[in-house]
């Protein structure tokens, strides 16, 4: 996008070069691209053709849910359920890089004079962000071999994850920026909150794909690829019991990822042998055939850390420019928002910055300095909102066994329903649960977190105005005395 603008582009990555685009085992994610994502992938066709021909179509796959109990039936549900109508793609992360990579060759392969060139350089780690004077801003990396390298650019854009260093230079950067007219380090403190997922751990097994698990009768069900499988334990209401989740991938695909979602306290972590790992799974679930797994994979499962679901967090700041110079730094996707994967806008709302960074270049008149300002008043409030959206949307999904947790489930169920229920009953004038709404593409996150609370405070209206129908005359003769 920036090379269409006429910038020569340098990425600096952070994964080696043979690491990039291949499989790993630690990081094996699956994005789900819906329509907000697909607003960057369409600007580009040769992009969109990729994730078509590379991703799977999410109503092409199915439900599969495996009780923990072998004599009971597996059930599979043909068609899943699908929030929006548009169509969404799951595509492996890896798939996603390679894809973007192919474009990138692409892009330089066309020769265009009016465009930039774009190339990547691996094994890289920003160490420090400072402003050179008013037209161009230096980074200091460090390369694999732990080697010091100077760069400059007229636009920095900190892309670079969760615990963004771009980020955090800008918010010690007081003395650096001081120059900079308007300069606020402050806004750069990230702001968190705590949702019921944050702090949850997963880590994958690698299974083999189209892998069977028995049904009650014992005949093999095989699981395909396409389908959303959840396999569950045996040990239902033991609040140390585990499942493994599979999310649908393409044919083509060799290895599918088992994932195990718990709680970071969980006995699961204190395992650190293949043999132990493969008895304590087998404990679980019963269903699954771990003959199929080899030693080293139950040992390497085994010595994985893991990941864990980052809090709820964003940063008021989204850019730092000086007043009439035309250079400054920008902060997009994880380096911007993060939080934990419930809503499945991740990498969506990651794209989405993108694309709104595009059109606020395009339809903004002025230096670059100016177009940064423009975004960051642009981007800003539904940076925030989508905060709001990942605390509430949809935190109780992975069906931990702990009573309290339960018991939250079954209030935030409850919830949802009353707000589905008025959204039928009032043809549609009351707005759908939080969740079902952020799924329409054509809804911004600002518009979806207000109308999730002009429904919480009718709610609370309507519950005052019941207590005091039913209490009110009591309450009255209570004060009277």
């Amino acid at each position: 996008m920036l090379a269409n603008h006429g910038y020569d582009v340098d990425i600096y990555e952070r994964t080696p070069k043979k690491e990039l685009c291949n499989f790993n085992p630690a990081i094996a994610y699956m994005y789900n691209i819906n329509a907000r994502g697909q607003r960057f992938t369409k600007l580009f066709s040769s992009l969109q053709d990729k994730l078509l021909r590379d991703g799977l179509a999410a109503s092409d796959s199915s439900i599969v849910i495996a009780d923990g109990d072998p004599s009971k039936k597996i059930l599979i549900s043909k068609k899943p359920f699908i929030m929006s109508k548009a169509e969404s793609y799951w595509i492996p992360r890896h798939k996603m890089v390679n894809l973007l990579q192919e474009g990138i060759k692409e892009h330089n392969n066309l020769n265009d004079a009016n465009c930039g060139k774009i190339e990547i350089h691996s094994g890289f780690t920003c160490e420090a962000v400072s402003p050179n004077d008013d037209s161009s801003i230096n980074v200091r990396l460090k390369d694999e071999k732990g080697r010091d390298q100077d760069v400059s650019g007229q636009l920095i854009v900190g892309a670079d994850g969760v615990n963004s260093q771009v980020r955090e230079c800008l918010k010690n950067g007081s003395s650096l920026f001081g120059e900079w007219k308007n300069f606020k380090s402050k806004k750069f403190a990230v702001k968190k909150w705590v949702s019921p997922s944050v702090g949850l751990k997963l880590k994958a097994l690698q299974l083999p794909s189209g892998f069977s698990i028995e049904d009650s009768d014992g005949s093999p069900i095989s699981l395909q690829n396409s389908c959303i499988a959840s396999i569950r334990s045996i040990k239902a209401n033991d609040i140390n019991s585990i499942k493994i989740g599979c999310l649908p991938m393409t044919d083509d695909v060799t290895i599918r990822p088992g994932n195990v979602i718990t709680r970071p306290n969980h006995k699961f972590w204190t395992i650190n042998s293949g043999k132990e790992m493969k008895e304590y799974v087998l404990e679980n679930l019963k269903r699954m055939p771990f003959d199929m797994i080899s030693d080293e994979e139950w040992d390497r499962f085994a010595k994985a850390k893991g990941t864990s679901f980052p809090y709820c967090q964003y940063s008021p700041g989204l850019q730092a420019s000086p007043e009439n110079g035309n250079c400054g730094i920008v902060l997009l996707g994880d380096s911007a928002h993060s939080f934990p994967p419930d809503i499945g806008q991740g990498i969506n709302a990651g794209l989405s910055d993108v694309v709104q960074f595009d059109k606020t270049l395009r339809s903004t008149e002025g230096n670059l300095g100016t177009k940064l300002r423009a975004y960051e008043r642009i981007q800003g409030p539904e940076t925030k909102a989508l905060i709001r959206i990942a605390r509430f949307g949809y935190p109780y999904q992975y069906d931990l066994p702990e009573p309290i947790f339960q018991l939250r489930k079954k209030l935030w169920i409850a919830n949802a329903a009353t707000r589905m229920l008025l959204n039928k009953l009032s043809f549609g004038a009351i707005p759908k649960c939080m969740i079902m709404s952020v799924a329409d593409h054509e809804v911004s996150y600002r518009k979806v977190a207000r109308n999730a609370d002009l429904t919480t405070a009718m709610l609370r209206a309507i519950l005052l105005s019941v207590v005091w129908k039913s209490f009110g005359k009591s309450i009255c003769a209570l004060v009277g005395m």
